[in-house]
């Protein structure tokens, strides 16, 4: 049997995924009948109503990029979700996966064990509304740069960023994420804020909700891998 990947915080079951990769699928899957073996339990995910039901139906493209939520995200925000959708989806035939396979199998597997399922994500509206609120002209000149150079210097680009031997179908290393994090942070500060930092507070806050409903439950949150670790120090803290 593999080793579980999780990390546990008092009642609080961490499950950090890679939304394209098959060992992300396999892990939850076997962390929620590992923890729902030993007691009750609680499964939330990294997701808001609106994607859970896009998510499950498999109406997620004509539900979330229509083009009436442009004045709803704002430009910005609706140009960034379409362009992280469609390079996520390539990225995921490349491994024969789907987007969102991770949040699925958590779905699939609580509903299985017949557990409470939390929603534990911040609106994507809000989240799409503060990115085109907060982008910055510096930001956006960076963001071209950074592109323009993916596609001259593809070799160079993914040398620099320690991609060469990167396996889509697993998690990436804990060294590798806290790297590529420190550079949106840098770079990006006002993307990491809306994109990180206001999502790992919101979820942190929904967590404590659920413990105070379910005292005596674990709560296990399937987020993705980028949140696990600002998300533990929140609740450590």
């Amino acid at each position: 049997m593999k080793k579980l990947k999780y990390t546990q915080i008092e009642n609080v079951v961490l499950v950090g995924t890679s939304h394209i990769a098959k060992e992300s699928v396999d892990n939850v899957a076997a962390v929620i009948d590992h923890f729902h073996a030993a007691g009750s339990c609680v499964v939330g995910v990294e997701l808001d109503k609106q994607r859970f039901y896009s998510l499950v139906s498999g109406q997620k493209q004509a539900t979330i990029f229509s083009l009436e939520n442009i004045k709803r995200f704002g430009f910005k925000g609706f140009v960034f979700a379409m362009l992280a959708s469609i390079f996520t989806e390539k990225l995921a035939k490349v491994v024969g996966a789907k987007p969102g396979d991770d949040m699925l199998s958590a779905i699939r597997t609580a509903k299985k064990c017949d557990l409470v399922i939390a929603l534990l994500d911040q609106p994507i509206q809000i989240t799409l509304r503060h990115f085109s609120q907060k982008l910055t002209w510096k930001e956006k000149w960076h963001f071209f740069v950074d592109i323009c150079a993916g596609f001259l210097f593809p070799k160079q680009q993914i040398k620099k960023y320690g991609l060469e031997n990167i396996d889509l179908r697993k998690v990436p290393p804990e060294t590798l994420i806290r790297k590529l994090l420190f550079y949106v942070k840098e770079r990006y500060p006002n993307i990491y804020t809306v994109l990180i930092s206001e999502r790992n507070q919101y979820m942190v806050q929904k967590i404590r909700k659920f413990q105070q409903k379910y005292p005596e439950k674990i709560i296990i949150a399937v987020i993705g891998a980028g949140h696990e670790e600002g998300m533990k120090k929140l609740l450590e803290n």
